[in-house]
């Protein structure tokens, strides 16, 4: 949206304000032969924002809606975006700080009711339910040959 709206206002300034992006010393010569390169020239000119010669209510009405949308509206989308999406982040980090910290990662029983039955949640984790014992266990099955395997 936003490079169609610069596209948009740098068509207009081109082919309205040409004199503004003409170099002074030759100025029957283009600085520019693309649109691309157009709309680079016009930000590095001042064709639109910069003063001008006289002043005109136009072309101050133009350059304000040009600074109020795209600077000022534009500029605030896209930071509320960006601190939207680390609010996110961090959302999303607490909540899996908060599941690890009151849940065991084996049997998914919280850490309330595991503390209801007069037992500690951390010898719980570490002691019924320790985490690397399962990887290892894992890991030993995988380097076991699948003819060993026995019933259990």
């Amino acid at each position: 949206m936003g490079v169609v709206f610069t596209f948009v206002f740098c068509t207009v300034t081109f082919s309205n304000y040409q004199k503004n992006i003409y170099d002074s010393e030759t100025p029957d010569e283009e600085m520019c032969q693309s649109m691309m390169e157009c709309i680079m020239k016009l930000f590095v000119s001042g064709a639109i924002g910069e003063s001008m010669e006289g002043f005109e209510i136009v072309r101050y009405s133009y350059d304000m809606i040009y600074f109020i949308f795209f600077e000022i509206l534009f500029g605030n989308i896209i930071s509320g975006i960006m601190l939207d999406s680390f609010g996110s982040l961090r959302e999303r980090n607490n909540a899996l700080v908060e599941d690890k910290e009151n849940y065991c990662y084996i049997c998914n029983i919280s850490r309330e009711t595991v503390e209801k039955s007069q037992k500690s949640f951390y010898d719980h984790i570490k002691g019924n339910h320790f985490l690397w014992n399962y990887v290892f266990f894992i890991y030993f099955l995988n380097a076991k040959p699948a003819t060993d395997y026995s019933g259990l």
